[in-house]
């Protein structure tokens, strides 16, 4: 129960401004095609941002092994965020502090 607290976290996080601003320019149709570029290029540095936040959130909540395969395979299956090698995964933006932490608990979930 508890991954999927974290994954409905992480969607209310990561899609919930998406789906609200795709609802303000389906409801005033008055915006241009411009509005359109902006928003999925603001969009994607929100996410380039709030992804690594909320990776290291979810990864200090995340106990052993099966919990860890558990919460990666929904969220890469409900297009949280991408797979491990996957060429996106180097556009997040990344604090150093913040991703030695990750990489350290990732490894000491796995040994």
């Amino acid at each position: 129960m508890k991954i999927y607290k974290l994954i409905v976290y992480g969607h209310i996080l990561l899609s919930v401004p998406y789906i609200i601003l795709l609802a303000v320019f389906y409801i005033n149709p008055t915006f241009t095609s411009d509005f359109l570029i902006i928003f999925t290029f603001v969009g994607f540095l929100f996410w380039s941002g709030a992804t690594p936040i909320y990776k290291s959130y979810c990864i200090k909540k995340i106990n052993n092994q099966s919990e860890y395969f558990m919460w990666k395979r929904i969220c890469t299956n409900t297009l949280l965020f991408w797979p491990n090698n996957f060429l996106f995964n180097q556009l997040e933006f990344w604090n150093e502090k913040r991703l030695i932490e990750y990489n350290s608990k990732v490894k000491s979930i796995l040994n």
